[in-house]
């Protein structure tokens, strides 16, 4: 378990990358909650890129049903992401024999150089 002097993106990074963690404790609210919190940020987030890009290529924002289903659309593409990125790391632990000192090294190792430069 993170320290909980981390960040909260950093420890949520460490939690639901860590390949140890039960499927269990991955759906419990506290790592939910940081899932959530993350989720929104980044959707409203992109969301709003999405309106300064439309803004700047249109001579205005996108009206506001799109971007309530933009914001909808990527909230569950990204909770499905943090889903799918937990299971990855269960996949590569149990592909390295359940050696979690390599498994850590590797997903770090693949989502710093590729997952996040995408």
């Amino acid at each position: 378990m993170p320290p909980a002097k981390l960040p909260l993106f950093t420890r949520l990074y460490l939690l639901t990358t860590d390949p140890t963690l039960s499927w269990h404790a991955f759906f419990h609210s506290p790592i939910q909650g940081g899932i959530v919190v993350s989720v929104l940020v980044h959707a409203l987030l992109y969301t709003i890129v999405l309106n300064v890009a439309s803004y700047v290529a249109r001579g205005r924002g996108c009206d506001g049903a799109v971007s309530r289903r933009c914001f909808f659309v990527l909230f569950f593409v990204l909770y499905l992401g943090y889903i799918a990125r937990f299971a990855h790391a269960r996949a590569i632990l149990r592909a390295l024999d359940g050696n979690h000192k390599a498994a850590r090294g590797f997903i770090d190792q693949h989502y710093n150089s590729w997952i996040f430069l995408g």
